[in-house]
């Protein structure tokens, strides 16, 4: 069996971050994913990564998905979201 994946949560507004997080843990124990989130808000990566005025933003094996700018990604569209990649493969549940 292959690690756990690491799925980047991007984005400028700590506490939004902390919202999003929260959710995402949720969904990886309840979907029983293989994976591990990891933050990133340091404005140097962010501003070189070109994806100001996208935030938040979540990266999954250098493919990045993001909603509307500056609001928090519903639980319903992270469960969409996890979904699909789990039937493309991209994530692996045990």
């Amino acid at each position: 069996m292959a690690g756990k994946t690491e799925i980047g949560l991007w984005d400028d507004d700590i506490e939004r971050i902390k919202r999003t997080h929260g959710v995402m843990e949720k969904l990886l124990r309840q979907m029983r994913i293989q994976a591990y989130i990891c933050t990133n808000c340091e404005p140097p990566q962010l501003g070189r990564s070109n994806l100001f005025g996208k935030f938040p933003v979540i990266e999954v094996n250098g493919n990045y998905w993001h909603r509307k700018p500056n609001e928090d990604i519903s639980e319903e569209q992270l469960a969409v979201l996890f979904r699909h990649l789990v039937s493309m493969g991209e994530l692996s549940t045990n």
